[in-house]
């Protein structure tokens, strides 16, 4: 077998494993007719940027992934060739600026974590997760504006960000919101 487009990144763990691909091929509304091609878990931001430009270097699909509770098929795949990235390893509460009600998270922590962290403090997260579940991530949550818990007071996952840092589909990060001032690498 020829190696993958993907094989061998520095920080990413490429997975061809049938199970694996078999469950990350789904979500909890519906499944693919064929699995994914693999999964792809990047253990660093700068292992998911290397990942992300090696596959817009050589066309390679991907679908992010985050605890695997959506119900929107947005990474059940529609082609055999798609990758999921599992970002649940991104998952550092990076800083809790409690005097100014901040939060600042990568994608993978789960809005439970998030909870956790913040009760000792007696604090809570203005929107605090999906009807999905404890395992749900605030990086999926927010990617696809979730509502539910704190909804109807608060408003949706989305209305609580104050700034993101995300990825381009060519690898580079790219500040935006209250992080806007950083600078792109």
């Amino acid at each position: 077998m020829s190696a993958h487009p993907l094989d061998s990144i520095d920080g990413v763990e490429l997975s061809f494993e049938p199970g694996l691909r078999e469950l990350h091929s789904q979500d909890i509304y519906a499944r693919a007719a064929v699995p994914v091609a693999a999964v792809a878990r990047p253990r660093s931001v700068e292992a998911l940027q290397a990942l992300v430009a090696r596959a817009a270097s050589t066309g390679t699909a991907l679908a992010p992934r985050g605890g695997g509770m959506s119900y929107t098929r947005g990474y059940v795949a529609d082609r055999p060739d798609l990758v999921v990235v599992d970002l649940r390893a991104l998952d550092a509460i990076e800083r809790v600026d409690a005097g100014n009600h901040v939060a600042v998270v990568q994608p993978g922590v789960t809005w439970a974590q998030l909870r956790a962290q913040l009760a000792p403090l007696r604090l809570r997260a203005r929107f605090w997760g999906p009807l999905s579940g404890l395992q749900a991530t605030v990086g999926g949550g927010i990617s696809q504006n979730a509502a539910f818990w704190g909804t109807g007071r608060y408003g949706t996952a989305a209305d609580a960000v104050l700034g993101l840092e995300v990825v381009t589909g060519g690898g580079a990060r790219l500040a935006s919101g209250a992080l806007g001032g950083a600078a792109a690498t």
